[in-house]
């Protein structure tokens, strides 16, 4: 009996421990933004100019972000907007700015922001868009892969160092974690 009863004490103490331990995690600050220390500011301006010029150059509308993260509404939605603590459903295609280079999509990928590591400009993009919308986000190098190349599984090059990046994104659904 005795034995027992000290299982069940440990299990108890157990599950305690693994519970407070699991609500630590969650006390996340929703409104927490992607750090932007230690961007080279002159490089992230240079960046942000290419993209305006390119967006000038075909008369396209955008809207500005403080971080460099300009934004073309496609279609403006109507739900709740994400935050950190949201879980996203997306569909989107990633894009090389420069020669249009298609180098991801997917249908259906759920993010969970908080806890998944997606580049800054992206983060800063959903964070400015409601679910059922649809956006292009142009985002300058220093808040994508900046100085990195990315490759495939085969060592063929995806994006170059230094690119600016086009996203097309469509938030299908909005959940908070």
């Amino acid at each position: 009996m005795l034995s027992i009863n000290r299982f069940l004490v440990i299990a108890f103490c157990s599950a305690v421990i693994v519970v407070s331990f699991s609500s630590c995690q969650d006390d996340r600050d929703c409104t927490e933004r992607p750090d932007l220390s230690g961007i080279d500011g002159d490089l992230l301006d240079a960046k942000v100019a290419e993209i305006e010029q390119y967006l000038d150059s075909l008369r396209i509308d955008y809207l500005s972000d403080p971080s460099g993260v300009r934004i073309e509404v496609l279609e403006a939605g109507s739900g709740n907007s994400p935050d950190a603590c949201s879980s996203v459903g997306v569909t989107y295609t990633g894009q090389v700015l420069k020669d249009s280079a298609l180098f991801d999509s997917n249908i259906g990928t759920v993010f969970n922001l908080g806890r998944q590591n997606l580049i800054r400009g992206y983060l800063i993009g959903l964070y400015n868009m409601k679910q059922t919308g649809e956006y292009r986000l142009y985002i300058p190098s220093p808040l994508a892969y900046g100085a990195d190349t990315l490759k495939n599984s085969n060592g063929d090059i995806l994006i170059p160092a230094n690119s600016n990046l086009l996203f097309r994104i469509k938030i299908n659904s909005v959940s908070t974690n």
